[in-house]
């Protein structure tokens, strides 16, 4: 039992639905501080420049959130075909049940 849990617990798709949310958000970041840096070490920064990089980084924010959450759905789809847990869960009742048998005596 707990080397199902274990080979559960260090599935590859385990580790992408934890890992992918945290790199969408700092792709998201990451544009957010090179913006920022750039407008204030432009010395000849018009307002209108600013409004268009925000505007611009807000786009490239929700397109990666999108494409984030699309990555982290196709991956939860992913695990619903493979369904590992499923499998872990009723080869454990099967030989839970077996042992069961086995150790009764008519």
């Amino acid at each position: 039992k707990s080397q199902n849990e274990d080979r559960l617990a260090g599935s590859t798709i385990t580790f992408l639905k934890n890992i992918i949310p945290t790199i969408f958000v700092s792709i998201i970041t990451s544009f957010f501080a090179l913006l920022i840096n750039t407008a204030v070490r432009e010395p000849n920064l018009k307002q209108e420049d600013f409004d268009v990089a925000m505007v611009t980084w807000i786009s490239l924010g929700i397109q990666t959130i999108v494409m984030g959450a699309f990555m982290f759905k196709l991956i939860h789809h992913l695990q619903g075909i493979l369904d590992y847990k499923k499998n872990h869960k009723l080869l454990e009742t099967l030989f839970y049940n077996y042992l069961l048998k086995k150790d009764r005596k008519p």
